[in-house]
């Protein structure tokens, strides 16, 4: 059984993967709050190579404030929220939290675009806040 798995709501796309979480953020950039209908959404980065994904997504890209285009997939039929990934970090592919099979094992290690927070939306506020995307290596 995989370390991680999930997929969307009608079962068309699953993914897995045996890899370590490379970052486990919580983003509020606008795009995020519009994609999840919330105050943010929360996604765990994986190495891509190690993702196994089974389905076909529609993508939609935008261009981020860095500049680097950003991709999420959704599915098709039933529109979960399902990755995202960016041309900043080509070898990693960030996972929706609610897409997991087993939620839970979610972990925030940092929120992003914190400078985009709304007051009804609160988050651990133990979790280190950048006011957009800090430096990561990669």
């Amino acid at each position: 059984m995989a370390k991680y798995s999930g997929g969307c709501l009608c079962g068309q796309i699953r993914y897995e993967t045996d890899a370590d979480p490379i970052v486990s953020i919580q983003c509020q950039c606008r795009d995020c709050q519009k994609r999840s209908g919330a105050g943010h959404s929360s996604f765990i980065a994986f190495p891509r190579p190690a993702v196994k994904l089974t389905g076909n997504l529609k993508h939609h890209t935008v261009t981020a404030d860095s500049g680097n285009q950003a991709s999420r997939g959704s599915c098709p039929d039933c529109g979960s929220p399902v990755v995202s990934d960016t041309s900043g970090f080509p070898d990693m592919l960030g996972v929706m939290v609610g897409s997991l099979d087993d939620p839970g094992v979610f972990a925030p290690q940092m929120v992003v675009y914190a400078s985009r927070a709304h007051e009804w939306d609160r988050t651990d506020p133990a979790l280190p806040k950048f006011p957009a995307m800090p430096p990561m290596g990669g």
